[in-house]
């Protein structure tokens, strides 16, 4: 199986005008079929023969991003209509829709006397890449926290069926919906508060579906006071979970219902993508100098996420090989050939960054290559992400100016742009750091030199500007030569000479004899 990944998004489809607002948003447009295939599915599992038992607004779609649910995205199977689900928590028991009479015998076994009603069922059947299969959920409810150890709650199974499988339901298929690391059944009376409810709830109740049932207690989110969900408790992300035989099909029912009554809502949520098999999910997330898919040489990092399905029971081995225009142990760090992921161990992340081999080469592609090898043969998932040449910093400085004299005003200034990231501006001349504009005002030609630098610091932008100020001649002035008079009171001429300087003089006489040349 060959997978392609450099941007995977997953868009549920919801109904007109919905906005995402800070709650869990719910959307029925979709199908059945669309819902297994789009949203529920993940890699290593193709499934055929999709049936759903229920009335259509039990079962769709949920994004959980602006709320306390727990997963992001995926579906959601109802008692009633999902539209009950959003929040605020306004009532102690909300039901919406249902009245349904039809019951499931898979889940009626499991809460007999009883009978479930208001049943929703969504089946199909599958085969497997791998030797097992997993997916994650969340059941919620709106009997918590009142009727925790009582003799009836709503109740739901994950039946899996198919070779190799021997359990007590219908088509001997078993219940994966178990609470971790046992095989008790993840239930009202299991997963809880850790208290019994105030509805007549007796602790032996609870007990006797789990001796370790107030220890479950970890498992659950008391949701009294939600203002994104409405179900009063819901458990956080649990695992089911379950061996399989690669190639083989299997059968897959997931059921629930309300127990004797049609009241009092319950769900589950599967998180989008999860219900796969020994897969190896691939994907990159950037830590610094780059954007989206691309790393800047110099400066980008980034983890190569890697991620496995399946029990975790056993060590796993993916290879690793590259390929591409980007050389790895050039243009970016050499990759590890084989990543081992121990007993127990889901993910690993290996580092990767972008070099400097002070060439402009452009923007280069590459591509890891992940390959499990598995009991049907190899998976394979790629990763193709891009090394590119640091982005260009532009300077576009002022031109040159000339003042009239020393100690006169001019402005400097420059318009910056390019680079990654914040920009850092540094004058050579004591002018502010960062400032791109500044009243100067020189005693002599000055030069001011702007280094622009950015996140990445792999470019530095060099600019100037000249303040040219005007050194004029000396400023020579020259009398008329003495002059004698015979008689007192005598008029004489006055004259002086002026060579040099720059025009506009200014003249003082002693003796208070005016400011004219003569």
């Amino acid at each position: 199986m060959l997978r392609w990944r450099s941007l995977h998004a997953l868009v549920l489809a919801l109904w007109t005008g919905c906005s995402l607002s800070a709650q869990l948003v719910v959307g029925t447009a979709l199908t059945p079929a669309q819902v297994v295939q789009g949203v529920l599915l993940g890699p290593g599992v193709t499934a055929s023969n999709i049936q759903f038992l229920g009335d259509p607004d039990q079962l769709g779609t949920f994004i959980g991003v602006n709320s306390n649910i727990g997963l992001d995205s995926g579906m959601v199977m109802c008692t009633g209509d999902i539209n009950v689900a959003p929040g605020p928590n306004m009532q102690g028991g909300a039901t919406l829709g249902g009245g349904n009479q039809t019951g499931d015998p898979d889940l009626d076994a499991i809460i007999a006397p009883y009978f479930s009603r208001d049943r929703a069922v969504l089946e199909f059947d599958f085969i497997a890449t791998g030797d097992s299969v997993r997916f994650t959920f969340i059941f919620a409810s709106e009997e918590y926290n009142e009727y925790v150890c009582t003799a009836k709650n709503d109740v739901f199974g994950f039946f899996l069926s198919g070779p190799g499988i021997n359990g007590p339901f219908l088509n001997n298929a078993e219940n994966i919906a178990l609470v971790p690391g046992t095989s008790v059944p993840v239930q009202i009376n299991t997963v809880n508060i850790g208290a019994a409810g105030s509805a007549g709830g007796n602790p032996a109740n609870c007990a006797a579906a789990d001796p370790n049932w107030q220890a479950n207690s970890v498992y659950f989110v008391d949701n009294a006071n939600g203002a994104t969900v409405e179900f009063d408790g819901f458990t956080v992300p649990l695992v089911a979970a379950a061996q399989v035989i690669c190639g083989q099909q299997y059968h897959i029912k997931l059921a629930i219902a309300d127990a004797d009554d049609t009241v009092f809502d319950s769900a589950v949520f599967i998180e989008a993508g999860s219900f796969q098999s020994n897969a190896i999910d691939v994907s990159t997330q950037i830590l610094a100098g780059g954007v989206d898919s691309v790393l800047y040489e110099g400066c980008g990092e980034a983890e190569l996420i890697l991620v496995r399905a399946g029990l975790l029971q056993t060590e796993d081995t993916v290879f690793l090989s590259t390929s591409g225009q980007a050389v790895a142990g050039t243009d970016y760090s050499a990759i590890l050939s084989e990543v081992v992921f121990p007993v127990g161990v889901d993910s690993a992340i290996v580092p990767i960054s972008a070099l400097q081999d002070g060439l402009p080469e452009g923007i280069e592609q590459a591509i890891i290559t992940a390959i499990t090898q598995g009991d049907c043969g190899a998976d394979t998932a790629l990763i193709v992400f891009y090394v590119d040449d640091a982005p260009a910093i532009d300077i576009l400085m002022a031109a040159d100016t000339m003042v009239a004299c020393p100690g006169d005003s001019a402005l400097v200034q420059a318009s910056v742009s390019g680079g990654f990231g914040m920009r850092q501006l540094s004058w050579n001349t004591g002018l502010a750091a960062g400032d791109n504009a500044a009243w100067v005002s020189p005693a002599q030609t000055t030069t001011y030199v702007l280094s622009v630098t950015d996140d990445c610091g792999q470019v530095t932008a060099v600019d100037s500007m000249t303040v040219t100020v005007p050194e004029p001649d000396p400023l020579v002035i020259t009398a008329i030569p003495d002059t004698l008079v015979f008689c007192p009171e005598s008029p004489v001429l006055l004259e002086a000479v002026v060579q040099g300087g720059t025009p506009g003089f200014q003249y003082a006489w002693s003796n208070g004899l005016g400011n004219a040349p003569t």
